[in-house]
């Protein structure tokens, strides 16, 4: 593949990669009673992670490679797909096979994390998939062909500045994905104190087949700890006087047409089909399905599926919007009997109870955590938005626009 085609900038000098980075060759022999950190390389410039950890004895090949922190590495099976990374403090004396070449990066030429931004950019993706041959699912990268690859070389005071820049962005982008994560946090919260809510844990026992993965289990019986209401400020009220249920209507796959109308099955949304059945507002509980519980307030017209509920108010002292609050509060999950096709009982959802605060109340409580959910949602554009400015403004210094 051409530079011309690579669009890298002509602004910079171009140095060839196998002029900074130098093969490691540090053996690791494994031994059986040592216990070794294994890692794998994230598609698409993820970086490394630690995979396992695991006795030298579970270990096959017994000939392995050292990594050490600052060392660049690649997949060869994924490298088309930006399997490259710089070694972190966290993944160091870690351990790889032969597929996973290890180089020492020559830091009086190029700054490790800049070598990570070029090699994370989708051109250099594209690079690597011309250079690898295999089939499909098992292409290897040439690796005599990346080496002989050039790149853009600025000094190093430039690249300094284009990583400070980027990592400034990054730390932006965390700052508010830290806070929308703490405003989330603060909802339930919020709703718990301002209802005055004390929960109760209470031992329930799931009926039906269940099917348990012995490496979860933290206690030797079929029984979960459950959460409901205990007290509140406000009377707690049963759902079966608030609220009605039924199941929704069956909609096979095969007649299913795309349309203009949300399908709710078990798990949420599922699609969009040419006709509806139910029109207004309501509430949509999953019945069936890893996801059942959730809780979807809805309007307008729509298919509601025999996977989830139908949930309409039987009572004029409650909002919807409040309903859909409480409920999701109650985590009804929790509440699923673990079969084949994990489920949820009309029932049991009747049973539970909520806080009935007057309606003045409920809507004052709705209003400030909508507030709270646009706030959320507005840091989390933000920090999509940062993330994608770092990366294009490093990349408009690289490459030609």
């Amino acid at each position: 593949m051409s530079l011309s085609k690579l669009r890298f900038s002509k602004e910079h000098p171009f140095a060839r990669i196998g002029d900074i980075l130098k093969r490691s060759k540090n053996i690791a022999t494994v031994k059986d009673d040592q216990v070794y950190k294994r890692v794998t390389v994230k598609l698409y410039g993820g970086g490394v992670t630690i995979r396992d950890e695991v006795l030298g004895k579970e270990i096959r090949t017994k000939r392995q490679f050292l990594l050490k922190e600052g060392q660049f590495l690649f997949s060869r099976i994924d490298a088309r797909n930006g399997a490259f990374g710089i070694a972190t403090a966290g993944v160091d004396n870690a351990i790889v096979t032969n597929d996973f070449p290890v180089f020492d990066v020559a830091k009086e030429k190029i700054i490790p994390e800049f070598f990570a931004l070029i090699t994370g950019s989708q051109y250099f993706f594209d690079y690597c998939q011309s250079f690898s041959s295999g089939t499909t699912n098992r292409q290897r990268l040439n690796e005599d062909s990346f080496l002989s690859f050039h790149i853009p070389l600025p000094p190093l005071s430039i690249q300094k500045q284009l990583v400070s820049s980027y990592q400034h962005c990054l730390q932006q982008a965390e700052e508010a994905k830290i806070k929308a994560n703490e405003l989330e946090k603060g909802i339930e919260t919020y709703l718990l104190a301002e209802l005055g809510i004390e929960i109760q844990k209470a031992e329930i026992q799931k009926k039906g087949l269940q099917f348990v993965k012995f490496s979860e289990i933290s206690r030797w019986d079929i029984w979960n700890v459950k959460q409901q209401f205990l007290n509140s400020n406000y009377p707690l009220i049963q759902l079966g006087n608030l609220i009605k249920m039924t199941s929704g209507q069956f909609l096979p796959k095969k007649t299913q047409i795309e349309g203009n109308y949300l399908v709710y099955g078990g798990n949420g949304v599922t699609g969009r089909h040419n006709q509806f059945i139910y029109e207004g507002k309501r509430l949509v509980i999953g019945r069936v399905g890893e996801k059942c519980g959730n809780v979807h307030l809805v309007e307008g017209q729509y298919w509601i599926t025999d996977n989830a509920f139908k949930v309409d108010k039987i009572s004029k002292e409650v909002t919807y919007e409040y309903l859909e609050l409480a409920i999701r509060t109650l985590n009804l999950n929790q509440f699923k009997i673990l079969s084949a096709q994990p489920s949820i009982s009309q029932s049991i959802i009747l049973d539970l109870k909520i806080p009935l605060p007057p309606l003045s109340v409920q809507t004052t409580i709705v209003s400030h955590i909508n507030e709270q959910k646009a706030e959320i949602k507005r840091l989390r554009a933000e920090v999509e938005k940062l993330r994608t400015e770092a990366k294009e403004a490093f990349e408009n210094e690289v490459f030609e626009q």
